[in-house]
């Protein structure tokens, strides 16, 4: 494969779209990043895979939130800043990722919100995948 190319995949739940996701990283023998972009956060920064995981699952609570409780400073990026909750710690650690694995070369993306964090990219093409609800539901069992 010659141009770089960076395709990020959301989806509906249950609408195929990891599957989709892999056939297409299989044809055209490029890396495909869904969970297992945890694994490479988790080693990159020194975290257990479970915290991320965790945050990653897990809306934002009292217990999630940094102190002073419910105070967020949007302009400040530093993750490491107390004012932000787990969840936000854990986003911006994967997003850091994503910008790294994306400079390597041609790679997809299954969700992650990686569209979004790659928006600037001139070589991403966000596509969205859905399915009709009776699909979605079967498939998801």
């Amino acid at each position: 494969m010659g141009k770089r190319i960076v395709i990020c995949i959301s989806r509906e739940s249950g609408s195929g779209g990891r599957l989709v996701g892999e056939r297409m990283a299989a044809k055209l023998g490029i890396h495909c990043y869904a969970k297992n972009l945890i694994h490479r956060t988790a080693v990159e920064y020194g975290l257990d895979e479970d915290v991320i995981a965790g945050a990653d699952e897990m809306p934002a609570s009292f217990s999630t939130i940094g102190f002073p409780m419910g105070i967020r400073n949007p302009y400040k990026a530093d993750y490491e800043t107390m004012y932000y909750t787990l969840n936000d710690k854990m986003f911006i650690l994967q997003s850091k990722t994503i910008k790294a694995i994306a400079s390597e070369g041609s790679c997809i993306f299954i969700g992650r919100a990686a569209d979004e964090i790659l928006k600037d990219d001139p070589d991403m093409i966000s596509i969205f995948i859905h399915a009709r609800r009776e699909d979605r539901i079967r498939r998801d069992c």
